[in-house]
């Protein structure tokens, strides 16, 4: 059964416009598979300062992962302490989760479409 909506679980502290325009291009091939991708990395940075208001950053991508029917877990071996506040969430919640492997990611980044319909289905 595909899933309609999916928070995108990837870092963004440390290279935030980079991790920004991976997170994009994620986005793109979610929406290729006909899925909606919810991507805090994208959407709060335009009203809030992840640096001075870290807690209310988390406390909104938490909200927005609840709204959700599946969480994409970025990257196999990159897990920041947001990351891992909202995997735990999501498990607590039981909902779905898939890993978006790095060769996947990479796959996404050179162009290649279709890779993320695994995880919404």
């Amino acid at each position: 059964m595909k899933r309609g909506t999916v928070y995108i679980c990837h870092p963004y502290a440390g290279d935030p416009e980079g991790n920004r325009q991976k997170v994009l291009l994620i986005c793109k091939d979610f929406v290729r598979c006909g899925l909606l991708p919810i991507a805090p990395q994208v959407y709060l940075p335009q009203f809030i300062d992840e640096e001075t208001q870290r807690d209310v950053a988390l406390e909104m991508c938490l909200r927005l992962l609840t709204l959700c029917d599946v969480v994409a877990i970025c990257g196999e071996k990159v897990r920041t302490a947001g990351m891992t506040t909202e995997i735990a969430l999501a498990l607590r919640l039981e909902i779905p989760a898939g890993i978006l492997t790095d060769k996947a990611i990479s796959d996404i980044l050179a162009g290649r479409t279709g890779v993320a319909k695994e995880i919404g289905s």
